[in-house]
């Protein structure tokens, strides 16, 4: 048995100002660092006695790793960085809304169409599934991961192994600060539990 931990940092003014934005490498607003130490007091993360730590690289999770976890030793997985929006990064929809490249890329069911400067929705799933299998390639039986990452890259990782549950990818991307424990189990399945 082998299990990931998949958390979402913390608040961002992008978060409270509903942007798009990925690869902007903004910092926690206030508000997320009070609710994570909030979160961190109420004992909600895991705190296996050994495990591999990570984070994406960018600030706000290496914030978030740092409230959660300290100045503890941790690895920088490239590869699990949110989507990267391109021209579209820091822009809300009313911004956007009227732009024909936006609607192209709202409107594409095929996932084909990149953002201007940015990635496509398969491309950017194609990228995160490149990175759980780096996570999970070397891990042995009994091994713990934990990863401070994004919301749309946890969900889709979950879309990606829990696709059976036919939920919609924005109702796997979890509130700032949660996440899931996935459990990788050969002999019982792989199953989660909400952080």
């Amino acid at each position: 048995m082998k299990k990931i931990h998949f958390i979402r940092h913390g608040i961002t003014e992008g978060n409270l100002k509903r942007w798009h934005y990925g690869w902007a490498d903004i910092p926690l607003a206030p508000e997320g660092m009070e609710k994570l130490k909030r979160l961190r007091e109420e004992n909600i993360y895991p705190r296996p006695e050994k495990a591999t730590y990570y984070t994406s690289g960018m600030l706000r999770a290496e914030q978030t790793f740092e409230i959660i976890y300290g100045k503890r030793e941790h690895k920088v997985a490239e590869k699990m960085k949110e989507m990267n929006f391109g021209e579209f990064e820091k822009k809300t929809y009313e911004e956007l809304k009227d732009d024909p490249r936006y609607i192209e890329w709202m409107k594409d069911m095929t996932g084909a169409v990149s953002m201007p400067g940015g990635e496509s929705k398969n491309g950017f799933f194609l990228r995160i599934m490149e990175g759980l299998k780096e996570l999970t390639d070397g891990m042995a039986d009994g091994d713990e991961l934990i990863c401070v990452c994004h919301g749309g890259v946890i969900a889709c990782v979950m879309m990606d192994l829990f696709g059976s549950e036919m939920k919609e990818f924005p109702t796997w991307i979890p509130e700032p600060g949660r996440g899931y424990s996935v459990t990788l189990d050969a002999k019982e399945g792989t199953s989660y539990e909400d952080i």
